[in-house]
Formats: structure tokens, C-alpha cells, sequence
């Protein structure tokens, strides 16, 4: 009988912590070994500084961490699995999002399923009662059978951490599509999608910066980040509008460099009145060179959408990030399959599939 034990992990000061400083660094060995079985590739690992980053800001947003190890102590300073949980704190308090990572040379042990349930039991302790579990799959897993949500998306259940979700009754509530850019992005598609966008977004102008978010933007900023949440497709789950102020804007900027990260944001602004109306983030390592960068947030609020305000938002951003970091070969992004306006637009740009995530839901 192959021997494992959990540890709960509490709040580290310092990466070289004694006592629970190596958990990061396993984490990111064990993501590594995950990475390379589901793509062939590390592009997606987090390294060690992102996570205990990421683990030790925890104003904004709650974290909980249990760690799956072989054996019955932590002296082997490695993982097999581990259960993350992020718990928003400002607003939606009820909820819970949360991943189970497994080692591939481990998940047909039971890892996953004491895991899951230790994180649910936690979660029930501190009052979470909707549960989103995030099962993520590769490009060759994205084949029959599949669990289809209800607006379409398909989650292959042939790979264990579907059938684990399927196991404990959870509901499949919305599927993200992965997809990658290989880059630099194709010079006559840019020009033609470009100026289609300038063209059609006429009454905006777009303002871009590397890094921290300029003070006098801030509040404007904070007030169109704050909607994101309620804007975004959300399958089955209802959620509130967030909190944003400058104070979390700062702290934002902060934690992006405290992981090792820089921000390339582009922001649309309407010329009559000065709003805010849409943004874009990619964000990338600050180490250079490194080929990996990821396109995260777009979003145009929908009483300004029919502009071709995203593309023009996403295109200019990518030109950015090209001219300053031309080390970057690959941009990765995620979406949700009912987007299809979003997906027609990372299409046109040269994006192909790559993989994804079930986005699933329990209520307590």
C-alpha cells in the first residue's frame, strides 16, 4: 500500500521559511511533471516565487492550501498533489474557487479524492456553500466522452479529475477553451484587422502603459475593474459586483510585481466623457528572455460594445508587448466556449485550441 499523508498549510512569512518555505518549490516541481504529461510542454508552470506570491497576499482574496506528500512527515520536501482554494473576501463571501493538481504517476491512488474532500470539509468550516472546482484538460484529452453545460461547452470526463468532480456530484457549469499564439502575430492579419478597429472605434482613444497603473487613472481603473465579475459569462454561478478601490489597485500592482511579473494594460477611453470603458492586460515575466506570456482580462462594458473596442484593445497591446519584449513567443489565453464573440476574435488573430478547463459547481 503506497503510503501518503496530508499537511494543511498556514500562512508562510518568507520563502525560506524553514519549516514550509519547500512547499512552493514542490508545488512547482509537481505542476511541472502535470504540465509536460497534459501539454508536452512547461509553459504553464508557476514558479515558486509566483506561488508563495500568490499564497501570501491574502487582503483581497483567502487562501487555503493542502498538500498531499508521500510518506508521514515533510522531510522528503516533495508533492504528490495538492488542493488550492481562493476565497474572495469583499464581496461574494459565500463562495469558493478551487482546483485539486494530482501527480500524474499518483492519480490512481485515492489523492485526489481525500484531497477534495479535506478542501470541501475546510471550505464548509469557514462557511463557503457554492463550490467551483476547476478540472483542466490538454489537447489530447479534448475528445469523447464528454459533459456538456448547459450553454454547450464540452468537458472531456475520460481524464481523472473529471471523473473525481463526477464522483463527488459536482454540476458542470461553464468550459474555458484554452488557446496559444505563436508570435510574432501575422503582419497582413494585424493590418487588416487593425484598421477595420480604428476605423469602426471612432469617439475613443486608447491609453497603454508597462507596470503600475498611473495614480490618475486608478480610480477609473478600480471602478471598470470592479464589474468584470458580473460582466464575464459565468455558466451556472451568479456573482456579485467586486470592490474595487485605488488602495486594491495598488495592492493589484504590488502582488504582479511581488511574483515576478509585469502588467502590459491598455485601457479605452470614451473622448466625450472621459470614462473608462474597456480594458486589456498580458502579463509576462519580468526575467528576460522568456518566451511565455499570458492574455488575461479583455473586457468592454456592453453599452460601448459593437465598436470593435476589443480587438482594437487586444491588437494594440499585443503591438506593445512586441516592440518591448520581443524574447515573448507565445501568448496564452483563456475563454469561455459561449464567447463566441471573444473566440472570433482570438481566431482572426492567429489563436489556436489548446486545451481547457470545467469550471464545476456544488451547493453546500
Amino acid at each position: 500500500m503506497v503510503e501518503y499523508s496530508l499537511l494543511d498549510v498556514p500562512a508562510v512569512e518568507s520563502p525560506d521559511d524553514p519549516q514550509w518555505g519547500w512547499v512552493f518549490a514542490a508545488m512547482a516541481r509537481l505542476d511541472e511533471a502535470v504540465s509536460n504529461a497534459r501539454f508536452g510542454n512547461s509553459d504553464l508552470v508557476e514558479p515558486a516565487q509566483m506561488r508563495f506570491a500568490q499564497f501570501n497576499n491574502q487582503q483581497d482574496d483567502g487562501k487555503v492550501l493542502k498538500l498531499a506528500i508521500p510518506g508521514s512527515g515533510p522531510d522528503l520536501r516533495m508533492a504528490v498533489g495538492y488542493a488550492w482554494a481562493d476565497l474572495p473576501l469583499s464581496s461574494n463571501t459565500g463562495k469558493a474557487e478551487f482546483e485539486v493538481v494530482v501527480h500524474p504517476e499518483w492519480t490512481e491512488i485515492n489523492v485526489g479524492h481525500r484531497l477534495l474532500v479535506s478542501m470541501e470539509e475546510h471550505l464548509a468550516r469557514l462557511g463557503r456553500k457554492e463550490l467551483i472546482l476547476f478540472t483542466g484538460f490538454g489537447p489530447a484529452d479534448d475528445q469523447e466522452p464528454y459533459e456538456t453545460s448547459p450553454q454547450g461547452g464540452q468537458q472531456p470526463t475520460s481524464i481523472w479529475n473529471a471523473k473525481l468532480a463526477l464522483s463527488h456530484g459536482y454540476e458542470l457549469s461553464l468550459v474555458e477553451k484554452m488557446s496559444v499564439l505563436d508570435l510574432p502575430m501575422d503582419t497582413a492579419a494585424y493590418k487588416a484587422m487593425m484598421t477595420d478597429a480604428v476605423v469602426r472605434s471612432a469617439g475613443y482613444r486608447v491609453h497603454s502603459w508597462t507596470g503600475d497603473i498611473p495614480g490618475e487613472w486608478a480610480e477609473k481603473y478600480a471602478r471598470l475593474r470592479g464589474k468584470f465579475g458580473v460582466l464575464a459569462p459565468s455558466g451556472m454561478l451568479s456573482w456579485d459586483e467586486d470592490v474595487w478601490d485605488e488602495a486594491r489597485v495598488q495592492r493589484h500592482d504590488q502582488a504582479i510585481r511581488d511574483m515576478g511579473r509585469v502588467s502590459f494594460l491598455s485601457i479605452a477611453e470614451e473622448i466625450v466623457s472621459g470614462d473608462l470603458v474597456g480594458f486589456t492586460e498580458i502579463s509576462v515575466p519580468l526575467a528576460v528572455p522568456s518566451p511565455v506570456g499570458f492574455q488575461d482580462i479583455t473586457m468592454v462594458l456592453p453599452t460601448h460594445q459593437g465598436h470593435r473596442l476589443g480587438r482594437l484593445l487586444k491588437l494594440f497591446n499585443l503591438s506593445r508587448l512586441q516592440m518591448e519584449r520581443s524574447d515573448v513567443k507565445r501568448i496564452y489565453t483563456w475563454n469561455a466556449a459561449e464567447n463566441a464573440h471573444m473566440l472570433g476574435i482570438n481566431i482572426a488573430m492567429g489563436f489556436r485550441p489548446f486545451g481547457g478547463s470545467g469550471n464545476w459547481v456544488k451547493r453546500k
